[in-house]
Order: structure tokens, then sequence, then C-alpha cells
């Protein structure tokens, strides 16, 4: 997406190949609990591609270098899962998503200030079938290829009118592709949008394309300093990829951060990109650091906060560090969970999903095992 940063106006790349919009096949109680056929996330590499072209029409004839993207579709009922990709250019006169920036002009998909829409590819002019039917278990991953004829279009579809009567989009602020995934599992189907970023060329010689913000670790604990919300240094441990912790009716914080140092998580980067200011209409490059967002999700049970940040709201200043730990909560009635046996813990799968700002994306499962309520 593209939005606002006052006194100047960007295209948001927040949540700009992470955010998912999602049409399933049926209704969650708890966005962090996984009930349904569900897409969890897309992870492209890459996610941002600067293809060194001075003249737009040049991008017709300029190598345009495949993608992977990679699904995290859950079905909780263990059915086999088919992927269907198609991608399809952005329409900036489309309805922005629900996160995106309000903008008092009433351009319909944000204005200047957010310019991505949220539309499906479906049935749109644009859309170009990449992969059908894959199975995810023999093919997890998917490498599909845009031809430098379609990409050229893409550039030239997304255009939009500033404030000033002055035409911006693709080519001078990044053009948003947008990928489909449509995921299959028996008689359900789930579709999510998937954006990467192409620039024609980069806004400054030092612009570099993105790479992927990765977890380093997780760390679990049961009881921290409620005046400090730090850990208390005997409960912390690290929650290692097939080692499930066994979590009480108290709940579990779960922490994407290293148990050892939990200031050592993902990297959020500095970067460069192009920035639009209403006031004078000019684009300009302009310095920023990501903001990393952690969203968390469970098989059974829930997660509150769903997501969490690695910077503060804005006008906020942390008194230590930024805490971007989720607590986890066992379901209530463990006997109306679908594998639960009476009396017997419960085994649980979680995932962490972390975004970045300019299409970066990646995830780490783990496993949790819900101790039985002892009898009365």
């Amino acid at each position: 997406m593209r939005a606002s940063r006052s006194p100047s106006s960007r295209r948001a790349l927040a949540g700009l190949a992470g955010f998912l919009g999602l049409a399933g096949c049926g209704t969650f109680d708890d966005p962090s609990t996984v009930k349904d056929l569900r897409v969890l996330g897309v992870a492209a590499e890459p996610s941002e591609v600067i293809l060194e072209v001075t003249d737009p029409a040049d991008v017709a004839s300029v190598a345009i270098p495949p993608l992977t993207l990679t699904p995290l579709v859950i079905d909780p009922a263990g059915r086999p899962v088919s992927v269907t990709i198609s991608a399809c250019a952005n329409d900036p006169s489309a309805p922005a998503s629900p996160s995106a920036v309000s903008d008092p002009t009433g351009y319909p998909a944000g204005g200047v200030h957010n310019t991505v829409g949220s539309a499906l590819c479906d049935g749109a002019a644009t859309e170009v079938p990449l992969a059908t039917a894959v199975d995810l278990a023999a093919s997890p991953s998917i490498e599909v290829a845009l031809g430098p004829a379609w990409v050229a279009a893409a550039f030239a579809r997304d255009v939009f009118v500033a404030a000033d009567g002055k035409l911006h989009g693709g080519f001078d602020l990044g053009m948003p592709v947008v990928f489909q995934v449509t995921a299959t599992a028996g008689g359900d189907t789930v579709k999510a949008v998937k954006r990467a970023i192409f620039w024609a060329n980069a806004v400054r010689a030092d612009q570099r394309a993105n790479t992927t913000p990765v977890i380093p670790g997780v760390r679990a604990y049961a009881r921290r300093d409620e005046g400090t919300a730090e850990p208390l240094p005997d409960a912390v441990q690290a929650l290692e990829a097939g080692a499930p912790a066994d979590v009480t009716r108290d709940g579990l914080w779960i922490d994407p951060g290293t148990a050892t140092d939990p200031t050592t998580t993902a990297l959020a980067e500095s970067y460069v990109t192009a920035t639009l200011d209403p006031l004078t209409g000019q684009v300009g490059p302009v310095d920023l650091k990501e903001t990393l967002t952690y969203s968390f999700y469970a098989s059974a049970g829930t997660f509150s906060p769903q997501q969490t940040r690695s910077e503060p709201p804005p006008g906020v200043v942390p008194r230590g560090r930024v805490h971007i730990e989720s607590k986890y909560h066992p379901p209530k009635d463990m006997t109306n969970q679908p594998s639960a046996v009476a009396g017997e813990p419960l085994d649980v799968t979680i995932w962490i999903v972390v975004r970045d700002e300019r299409g970066g994306a990646s995830w780490v499962t783990r496993s949790l095992r819900v101790l039985a309520p002892a009898a009365p």
C-alpha cells in the first residue's frame, strides 16, 4: 500500500506483500485461532525488484527475474491442499484495504495517501495465470515468471492523479504487482492477495531491494514482572522446533526473540523509498526504518494480542524495550477440541508470521502441550 507520513506522502509498503485478503469457507471466533482452511502468510523471494530502466518504454524489453512464492496454508482437517496462482496489475481506483490510511480527498483507494487497491485478481483485465492446482505437499514453493510486456503494461496501468492534477504511480513511486493465491482443500477454497513491489529504476544510488526478515528464535515463559513486563529469569525457556512446551491453564508468553538475548529479534532494515510531497507535488527519496509486524496463530486456544509490532505507536515513548511477545491462552473447554482425549494433554501447533513494510514475510512453527486440568 501507499501511505502517508506527514508532511509528506509515500506509497505505503506496509503489508504490501504480507497483508492478506481472505475469503474462506467459515468464520473465525478469534483471528488467532485456526479453525478452517486459511492462508496465514505468503513469502516472496525477492519481494522487491529494481529493474534499472531509465526510459519507461524500455521496461517491455528488460529481463524480469522470476519470483518464488511460498504460501503458508493450514487446513485443520488435514486434507491435501492445492494452490493456483495468478497475477494482475494494481488498480489504484479500487477500494483500499480496511487497514489503509484514510484520505479526506475521497479518492477511491485513498488518493495520494493510499493508491494500492485491495481487489482480487478475479476477472481483472490484466489477470494472467502463473500456476494451476499445484500440490503444496510436493511443491511447497512455486516459481512464477512475469513477461516483460506484461510488467510494462502493469506499470502503465498503475497511474493516479494527485491533488495538483499531476500523474503519479508505478513509474515514480514503485509499482505493486498483485499475486492472487487460491488454495483448495476438499470442497473448501480460500483466497489471499500477496503483493511485491517493482521499481523501474532506483530512486537513489544507494537503494537496495528488500531483505526478508527472519525470526532468529522463540522463547516462552509463564511468569513475568508485571511492573516491567520482563520475564522472571528462572521462567524463560527456549522454544525449539519439535520440542513442545508445557502450558498450564494460566497460559504462556510466547516471544519471537532468542532466549539468551531478547533484543536479538528479526532485523528491521533502514531503507530508501520514494515519497510524494502533497504540498509541492515533487517526488523524491526518503530514508525510513521498517516496522516489523508479528502475527500469532494457534490450532487451538487464542493469542492476545494477536499482533505485535517492533516499534511503539506514534507518539508513544516506551519505558524500556518494545515488547513483541503475545500471551497464549489455552482453550477453556478441552473436550471440544477435535484432537482432544479426555484427561490427556492437548497438542497445539502455533505459527508466528513476521512481515516488514516492503513485502518481506517469513514464519516459524512451534508446538505446545496444554496440560489437562487436575482432577477435582
